[in-house]
């Protein structure tokens, strides 16, 4: 179905060459402003042509939204989104439509309708994820703007290519944010004075251009030229191939390199959206490499979501894990789905595995204690992580519970005697029996390698007979940095949907900030302060008496 939630309702139309695509989207509450420019965002992050490492089809995705707003305002009617296809080259697919492509719907969709649309991949195109996208911002706009919830996803792997562990989270312990995630996993390409030369004006300052972007055929040689020696290795270790958005130089391997003598800086910009430049660094030159092959490769994106109020999820067929499931692998290209220790947490016993609860507003997340927990081969370091996490907490706890972070009163929507509770590790990923607990959402998505290739295949055409086919098109060698938002938005879509079913028996209950490192100091300002202030009052006392 091209239908997604009960609630929060979203309803997907469009094909990859046909007029446009969008959404329709039922159920947002009133009252609240949307215009395009709240959606916009998230739709440039996704489009294609954003460098040259993704498909160079080039649309710029500009949205229209015809229903559901006045003035600015959601009426709480059926809003409309609609975004053109304006790029569409439907002679790529001529020879796809006797010889079904490896690894893609064609078949399956030809044997289901008995009709497919043969031109771009239809409804299993990745333009069907527009409308998921735009409709996912208007989840996320009023997820923030009534609970303050921030969604952040980024790449954490690419082939064989990970993000180390303790790099999964910022320095301080907390998520990365999108404006980090985006900033630090841009590279600025260099190329060798030696092999490459500026022919074409060079952009205005300021000035990104795109896959899109035209070139006079002797520049796109001089590229061509350039880009195969540096795939064939004359680029060695040490030399600088990359520069970071703080101005880091960094080589193929992703090491740090202190000048960037004999490159030139170029116009062009990958975009890996992997928040570690060196890790980033890394799997540009991979990709790079997969893309001369006329190959693809996948890897897994990682989600962080804060400011989650406790009990959204539907037991026992909706869970929140389950729903997030069902959500992330209804996009095209996923294969897997793990939230807080995953996989990895098998290795661990129950009483390393098991969130001990603190008094909400005194323990930090250690969202690294799950982070760690990324893949198998990591789960010993998941282990002393997830110790040292604890261990961790459980003094933060202490000291803010010491400064009466959270008197047992002041929540007013529990009941007599109940006081909010913060899990102190969150190997569980934020959910307790399918149940949102307050603590950080994690969860990670595998991507698969993107099935159309330029590589020939040897395979058979719908009609049985050998074929070899070398798919032509404008595709991704890997989709990984422009399916961050894909994420996002499906996430937004179920938080969203699952919070209005909560709202429907009870108000979704939001937990208290964690405690600043400097509670236990202002604990001890404010005791110091009623001491004196009772000193103060005893003395006005004793002189009334006198």
């Amino acid at each position: 179905m091209s239908t997604f939630g009960r609630v929060f309702r979203v309803t997907t139309f469009g094909e990859s060459h046909c007029e446009g695509v969008g959404a329709i989207v039922d159920g947002c509450p009133p009252m609240m402003t949307l215009t395009e420019a709240d959606i916009q965002p998230q739709l440039t992050r996704r489009r294609p042509g954003q460098s040259r490492l993704t498909t160079p089809r080039s649309e710029k995705d500009k949205v229209t939204i015809l229903s559901g707003t006045e003035r600015g305002m959601t009426l709480g009617t059926p809003i409309g989104l609609f975004v053109r296809n304006e790029n569409v080259r439907p002679g790529d697919y001529k020879e796809m439509s006797v010889i079904p492509r490896p690894g893609h719907a064609d078949y399956t969709y030809q044997v289901k309708y008995g009709i497919r649309a043969a031109s771009g991949g239809g409804r299993s195109s990745a333009r069907e994820t527009i409308g998921r996208v735009a409709a996912g911002a208007i989840a996320e706009k009023w997820l923030a703007e009534t609970w303050g919830t921030r969604i952040v996803t980024f790449v954490s792997s690419v082939g064989v290519i990970d993000l180390a562990p303790e790099l999964l989270c910022h320095p301080s312990g907390r998520a990365w944010t999108r404006e980090e995630v985006d900033s630090r996993g841009r590279l600025r390409v260099l190329r060798s004075a030696a092999h490459w030369k500026q022919i074409d004006a060079p952009a205005a300052d300021g000035v990104e251009p795109d896959a899109g972007t035209k070139v006079s055929p002797e520049q796109a040689a001089a590229d061509a030229a350039d880009e195969a020696a540096f795939v064939a290795g004359s680029y060695g270790s040490g030399v600088a191939c990359y520069r970071a958005d703080d101005g880091t130089l960094f080589d193929r391997d992703g090491k740090t390199v202190a000048s960037a003598e004999g490159a030139l800086v170029t116009d062009e910009v990958i975009t890996l959206r992997c928040p570690d430049p060196a890790t980033a660094s890394r799997m540009a030159t991979l990709i790079r490499d997969v893309k001369s092959c006329q190959d693809s490769t996948g890897g897994v994106l990682t989600t962080v979501v804060d400011g989650m109020p406790v009990g959204l999820g539907e037991p026992c067929f909706d869970k929140l894990e389950a729903v997030l499931a069902h959500a992330m692998l209804s996009l095209p290209a996923t294969k897997g789905f793990e939230i807080g220790s995953g996989f990895a947490g098998t290795r661990l016993r129950g009483s390393a595995h098991n969130d001990a609860f603190d008094l909400a507003g005194g323990a930090p997340d250690a969202w690294a204690t799950a982070a760690t927990a990324a893949s198998g081969a990591a789960a010993a370091a998941a282990a002393a992580a997830a110790a040292a996490a604890s261990a961790a907490a459980a003094a933060a706890a202490a000291s803010s519970a010491a400064a009466g972070a959270l008197p047992p009163q002041s929540h007013p929507t529990l009941e007599q005697g109940r006081v909010l509770l913060r899990p102190r590790t969150n190997n569980a990923g934020g959910t307790l029996g399918g149940i949102s607990t307050g603590a950080q959402l994690l969860f990670r998505v595998a991507i698969k390698p993107v099935s159309t290739i330029g590589r020939p295949q040897d395979t058979a055409g719908f009609d049985g007979a050998k074929g070899n086919l070398a798919a032509r098109g404008r595709h991704d060698p890997c989709v990984l940095p422009r399916a961050s938002p894909l994420v996002e938005g499906m996430t937004s879509l179920v938080l969203a949907d699952l919070a209005l079913q909560q709202r429907t028996r009870r108000e979704p209950v939001a937990l208290p900030p964690a405690a600043p490192a400097d509670a236990p100091a202002r604990a001890e300002k404010r005791a110091a302060e009623s001491q004196e202030g009772e000193s103060t009052a005893k003395r006005a006392r004793d002189d009334t008496s006198a």
